[in-house]
């Protein structure tokens, strides 16, 4: 069974779709039939072109079902200087990492961070909400637009 997510060529197909096996079926379907369990939530946390802030619950998700918490990151457009930006994602109000997400000064993503994200909470239920805290920010530059993704499986 092939499953392939960037192909959208037919104007008429809708927004959130898949091709599976060559047809287009949409992605509530994928995932009920449970072809599609791996996804992504991506949550913006700053406005464009608004220096970074910290604050907390500036994104939120809620899980539509119970699964698994597989990898986070964290990126910016413009990068923190002068210090790390530090992100921490919580799960009904309680941090599901143990060395939180951080973008080294002049980084645009936690993907090269000198420190990699533990994550130490990594199962959810259906309606749990996930939270994103910005923690830390550069103290020289702070950053600007902070995206925060949260790699997860559904359960089948």
């Amino acid at each position: 069974m092939a499953l392939d997510l960037n192909k959208r060529s037919e104007a008429s197909a809708p927004l959130a779709t898949a091709v599976v096996d060559g047809n287009w079926t949409t992605i509530e379907s994928a995932i009920n039939t449970g072809i599609l369990l791996k996804q992504v939530a991506e949550l913006a946390c700053s406005a464009p072109a608004v220096d970074l802030a910290i604050a907390t619950a500036v994104a939120f998700w809620y899980a539509e079902r119970a699964g698994t918490i597989l990898a986070v990151s964290a990126g910016v457009r413009v990068v923190p200087t002068g210090s790390v930006a530090t992100v921490d994602i919580n799960k009904n109000g309680t941090t599901i990492i143990s060395t939180k997400i951080t973008i080294d000064a002049t980084e645009n993503t936690s993907l090269t961070a000198a420190t990699a994200a533990v994550i130490s909470v990594t199962t959810f239920a259906a309606g749990d909400r996930f939270t994103v805290d910005i923690d830390g920010v550069g103290s020289t530059n702070t950053g600007q637009e902070l995206l925060t993704k949260i790699f997860y499986e559904y359960s089948s």
